[in-house]
């Protein structure tokens, strides 16, 4: 689901609503390393969009900390 989500921001990445959509639609189903290694992706890739890549994942991964 990783490199499907990928494919999906970069046809997105012209929009910032539409971006935060999917991004937020691909944490939801990714496990906590692939939200580590799509955060990384997603702030080299999107510069622009960094710093809400960066909380969002932060967002899901302290979800899966609070889960256990």
């Amino acid at each position: 689901m990783l490199e499907y989500s990928k494919i999906i921001l970069k046809k997105v990445s012209f929009d910032r609503h539409l971006f935060l959509k999917e991004l937020r639609k691909s944490l939801g189903i990714l496990s906590i390393n692939e939200v580590l290694s799509l955060r990384s992706w997603g702030k080299i890739t999107f510069p622009k969009f960094a710093f809400m890549i960066q909380n969002e994942c932060n967002k899901q991964i302290s979800t899966y900390a609070l889960v256990g």
